[in-house]
């Protein structure tokens, strides 16, 4: 029977109406089968439903089956297992193998906020219904793996070899998976008593889970929880990876507080405030505000070419061009701020780049680079941050200098919109504004390209 019909991308395009049909039962409740394994008691069926998601068949989601089991029968609980809706609440104490017996049982996961983890590190879980006062834990026997090493000698040492030294040879790799399986087996085939105990308790719950708003970060240009971005000081309405604030994370160690990898603080639109203007602020980076791979595409850049990035800041735009220009190709960046500049070189020899040249230089005064280098010089979000009032026939005339001949000049700004990153709607330039600025100093406009936040104008000198 036909299932599943795709196109020419693997994806599913339609459905049978036997295979539609065959699904009809789960529209409402999903979980049915599961349930009915849980109603049966069949903790054997329960446990190959959790083995599906845990990968494989082990003692840790057969204890975790087996909790998750007993507490639903409780009358604290009075068997009625998730909806993923919040009424059913898991709090687990562990984030191990029996964590995931738990979630595929009882339908409480982290996904739809019916689990709470504590980083207890104890083997187990409290059920509860809201709005009631009193709940069930079932927390396992310490004496359990004396009980697995009678029934399944081998487990343990195979799982030492496999798993904590991490050198198990193929043939223990499929022993350990035969002796798990066996170990697992044997522990959903227990009474509970055996290996569990139970008590009433008085939990602690956490208010439902608050629908939040999502913003786009202006930094990485991707969606994020409005509560996952710095809401205050530098780095505002950025993502804590952008802005380089420490985040939490669930992993083997439980939860642990790590640090997001920093870059040189940029302005407004990408870069540190300062060609030929003192201080008008700071923010994140336009870079990642829109397709930058359609963006080199209508530059035309090409392999051994030449590009010139003009306030490079941290060098977004700079090193994604060293790899199109190839090792035959060069990259000069420039940067008034020596922070900056040393961000770039960090960051190339980070990834073994050899062709950028990245040189501490205020792009409105001389630039240290010699006649007719660069085949493309990129002005991305700089113009707008630049003194009104400053004559730009200079910095023009220097770009005329440096570029070989039918060289290329393209301009990136930030469209002249309220939003609530980005520069103030006062600084932005309009394509009709920079259009006047560059004119004048002797270039013709040969492309414009909309970017979604932003816009591009590439001109050539007349």
């Amino acid at each position: 029977m036909t299932l599943v019909e795709t196109g020419d991308n693997g994806n599913p395009s339609s459905y049978s109406a036997a295979g539609a049909a065959g699904t009809e039962h789960l529209k409402h409740n999903p979980r049915k089968d599961m349930i009915q394994a849980i109603r049966d008691n069949d903790a054997i069926r329960c446990l190959v439903k959790t083995a599906e998601i845990h990968g494989h068949f082990c003692p840790g989601i057969a204890l975790g089956v087996m909790a998750s089991l007993c507490g639903l029968r409780q009358p604290e609980v009075a068997f009625a297992p998730s909806d993923g809706m919040e009424d059913l609440m898991a709090v687990v104490e562990i984030n191990a193998c029996f964590a995931d017996g738990v979630q595929a049982v009882s339908g409480c996961t982290l996904g739809n906020n019916s689990l709470v983890y504590r980083d207890l590190g104890r083997t187990a879980v409290t059920f509860v219904r809201r709005g009631e006062k009193k709940g069930v834990r079932v927390r396992v026997r310490p004496d359990f793996r004396s009980r697995i090493e009678q029934a399944v000698p081998g487990f343990y040492p195979l799982m030492e070899k496999v798993v904590i030294n991490r050198d198990g040879s193929a043939e223990e790799n499929a022993a350990f998976m035969e002796k798990g399986w066996e170990a697992a087996l044997f522990l959903v085939q227990l009474p509970f008593e055996e290996i569990l105990i139970t008590e009433t308790v008085r939990p602690v719950l956490p208010d439902y889970a608050p629908v939040t708003r999502s913003v786009v970060c202006p930094g990485c240009g991707e969606t994020v929880m409005a509560t996952k971005v710095v809401a205050e000081g530098e780095g505002r309405s950025l993502c804590f990876m952008c802005a380089g604030s420490p985040y939490r994370e669930v992993e083997g160690q439980g939860i642990v507080v790590r640090e997001s990898r920093k870059r040189p603080s940029p302005d407004v639109c990408g870069h540190r405030s300062g060609h030929g203007q003192s201080n008008r602020g700071r923010g994140p980076s336009s870079f990642r505000m829109h397709d930058s791979d359609f963006v080199f595409s209508e530059l035309g850049l090409k392999e051994g070419e030449s590009l010139l990035d003009m306030g490079c800041g941290a060098g977004d735009y700079t090193i994604q061009a060293s790899g199109i220009v190839g090792n035959s190709g060069t990259v000069y960046a420039l940067d008034k701020w020596e922070e900056m500049i040393k961000g770039v070189v960090e960051e190339a020899g980070f990834q073994g780049i050899r062709n950028i040249k990245a040189i501490t230089s205020d792009i409105t005064g001389p630039l240290p680079i010699r006649d007719d280098c660069a085949d493309v010089c990129l002005i991305a979000t700089v113009l707008h941050i630049l003194d009104p009032e400053q004559d730009k026939k200079p910095l023009f005339s220097e770009i005329r200098r440096v570029l070989k001949p039918g060289g290329r000049v393209a301009i990136i700004e930030c469209k002249k919109e309220v939003r609530p990153f980005g520069p103030p709607v006062h600084m932005c330039l309009s394509p009709e504004e920079v259009e006047k600025m560059v004119t004048r100093h002797g270039f013709e406009r040969i492309g414009f390209t909309d970017l979604g936040y932003n816009y591009m104008i590439q001109y050539r000198s007349e």
